[in-house]
């Protein structure tokens, strides 16, 4: 009973997380100018819809197959990757002009951008994509551990 307690536990916090990402991934998209101005040439809003896409498809599979090893395994998975995706975006810099050191400064909050493209700063709310970034830490910290107590099985 009492590992059924804890399974419950670490399912919410997965999904709070996960709720959170997909909040942040969509502040980001509805107000990020430069994101928008950017596209075409880096695709990174695209990306970025796909990322809360995924996001939202992990929210509902959680809700609706929990406890299914599979599902945790793809979501420890995609948690690490989509944490490497994010720390070597600023490599893409140059594709917008920029070094990479003045494309991290402006993601991580920085050197906030101001401007009409931006109606709050670029990125919005200035910690918006750090805290993107460490959100998945507990993500794939407990989809790990729920990976190892979740039922083999796929039904």
């Amino acid at each position: 009973m009492r590992v059924l307690v804890s399974l419950r536990r670490l399912e919410v916090i997965v999904l709070t997380f996960l709720l959170i990402s997909a909040i942040l991934g969509g502040l980001i998209l509805a107000f990020d100018g430069l994101l928008w101005l950017d596209n075409p040439k880096t695709g990174h809003a695209y990306g970025l819809i796909g990322f809360v896409v995924l996001d939202v498809v992990f929210i509902a599979s959680i809700a609706l197959l929990p406890r299914r090893q599979r599902l945790y395994l793809a979501l420890s998975i995609w948690g690490a990757l989509k944490i490497i995706f994010l720390i070597l975006n600023p490599l893409t810099g140059p594709q917008i002009g920029i070094t990479p050191s003045e494309f991290a400064a402006y993601l991580f909050g920085l050197t906030p951008i101001t401007g009409p493209s931006c109606p709050f700063e670029c990125p919005p709310f200035r910690f918006t994509y750090l805290l993107l970034l460490l959100v998945h830490i507990p993500i794939v910290y407990s989809s790990v551990r729920l990976r190892k107590t979740a039922t083999p099985r796929e039904e």
